[in-house]
């Protein structure tokens, strides 16, 4: 699995209406900066739920930072974008919890997006 295998079942699995709205790129970019972003040892420390929800809603709000203003000025697209990013973040730590492989392909990813 390569990271764009990542971002095409990211895609396939997020809402219809939501990831037609922002666009394959932005949520292309979204992944890769989660990937980028994400904390291992933080969620591999989680022990409930509730720990993994407050780590999901961290890294979203992270996100949701880094593009609010960027070209989607209008308040609706920002509304999608933030729902988008939301969507993305649960479903990668659903991904990442599934599987023990998953969580090394994670680390080889963040490797090769900082080298």
């Amino acid at each position: 699995m390569t990271l764009d295998d990542l971002v095409a079942e990211c895609w396939f699995d997020l809402p219809a209406i939501r990831k037609r709205l922002v666009g394959r790129d932005a949520v292309r970019r979204i992944v890769v900066d989660a990937v980028q972003d994400w904390c291992p040892e933080y969620l591999s420390a989680c022990h409930d739920n509730q720990q993994q929800n407050v780590y999901a809603a961290d890294l979203t709000r992270k996100l949701e930072q880094r593009y609010a203003g960027q070209e989607y000025g209008f308040v609706f697209m920002s509304i999608v974008l933030a729902a988008v990013i939301s969507a993305v973040v649960q479903w990668l730590v659903k991904w990442w919890l599934d599987n023990h492989f998953n969580r090394m392909r994670m680390q080889v990813w963040q490797r090769e997006l900082s080298a």
